[in-house]
């Protein structure tokens, strides 16, 4: 599992400025299920699936939308996005 801090300009930025919302999010958690032996492959899907489901409670409702699992769904794409789904702001500023 890997932790990365959320701070600096995440936090200058107000979440309606851009299309991610979470600007009050201080950490952001990637788990990364991973073996060389193909075989292992729904072993680990399994273990990466339940680590998820175990700290899960403890989230934001949403996500970073690079770190989402391609089947996490529509709502959970939409809480990443928050209040800024709704109005179409679904595209990053630089």
């Amino acid at each position: 599992m890997h932790l990365y801090p959320i701070d600096g300009a995440v936090h200058r930025k107000a979440s309606s400025d851009t299309a991610w919302g979470n600007r009050d999010a201080i950490w952001s958690m990637v788990i990364a299920g991973i073996d060389p032996d193909p075989r292992r492959a729904e072993e680990i899907r399994k273990w990466a699936r339940d680590y998820w489901a175990a700290v899960h409670p403890f989230d934001l409702e949403g996500a970073y939308p690079n770190f989402m699992m391609e089947d996490e769904g529509e709502e959970r794409i939409k809480a990443s996005f928050g209040t800024n789904y709704a109005t179409g702001r679904t595209e990053e500023k630089v």
